[in-house]
C-alpha cells in the first residue's frame, strides 16, 4: 500500500518536469486508476474487519478516491479524455490484481 503511495507521488514530481502530452496522459492515468483500485481495496479490508474496520475502511477509502479524482481532473486538464481514462481503467485493474481483490 505505502509502496503504491510512494509510487504515484514519485509520478506526479516528475510529471512537472513538463514531460509530453502522451507520457502525461499515461502517468496521471495510471495514477489515478491506481488509487481508485486502492480505494476498492480499503473499503473491501475494513469490511473484513468488524464495524470499526468498516467505518476505517470507509473513510480511508474516500480519502483515497479524492486523490484519484484529483489525478484524473488534472489528467483530463493536461490531455486527451479517452487516453486518461484508458489508462486509468487499465492501471486500476493492474493494481487490483496485485492487492488481490
Amino acid at each position: 500500500l505505502l509502496l503504491v503511495f510512494a509510487t504515484v507521488y514519485v509520478l506526479h514530481l516528475r510529471i512537472s518536469l513538463k514531460w509530453p502530452p502522451g507520457r502525461v496522459e499515461l502517468a496521471r492515468g495510471a495514477q489515478a486508476g491506481a488509487l481508485f483500485a486502492l480505494s476498492n481495496a480499503c473499503s473491501r479490508a475494513g469490511m473484513l474487519h468488524g464495524a470499526l474496520g468498516t467505518v476505517a475502511g470507509i473513510c480511508t477509502s474516500i480519502g483515497v478516491t479524492g486523490a484519484g479524482i484529483y489525478f484524473q481532473t488534472r489528467g483530463l486538464a493536461e490531455g486527451r479524455a479517452v487516453a486518461i481514462c484508458t489508462h486509468a481503467t487499465w492501471s486500476a485493474i493492474a493494481t487490483s490484481n496485485v492487492v488481490g481483490i
